[in-house]
């Protein structure tokens, strides 16, 4: 995500719009500590309890894996969304009205990539 200095430079709309995508992406932070909680959970009651869970074992580790799987997709989502609002920031584009403009436009704009770390 970008850093603050970034962001400080941006109009509030923009700014809005980048939190708005932070906030979704943590969302999903917590939905994988929930799934984790889930199958810690079930794997406690397993040993604890001596019950046999396997099957719930399993359901919960499927749960983990796709939550995890989804995490990186909202995080892609999220570098995409946040690299058209600086692009387009940068360009003094507004974000609204680039559907209006022609493809020729924008093969002449500076693109801003962002690098996950």
């Amino acid at each position: 995500m970008p850093n603050k200095r970034k962001i400080e430079s941006l109009t509030d709309k923009n700014k809005e719009r980048i939190l708005h995508t932070e906030n979704k992406v943590n969302e999903t932070y917590l939905l994988l500590i929930l799934s984790f909680i889930l199958l810690s959970s079930v794997f406690l009651i397993d040993i604890i309890f001596n019950v046999k869970a396997y099957p719930l074992l399993i359901i919960s580790f499927i749960v983990v894996l796709s939550s995890s799987i989804f995490l990186f997709y909202k995080l892609q989502r999220a570098k995409m969304r946040i690299g058209a609002i600086l692009t387009a920031e940068h360009n003094k584009i507004d974000i609204d009205q680039l559907d209006s403009y022609e493809e020729v436009y924008f093969e002449q704009i500076n693109y801003i990539k962002l690098e996950i770390l």
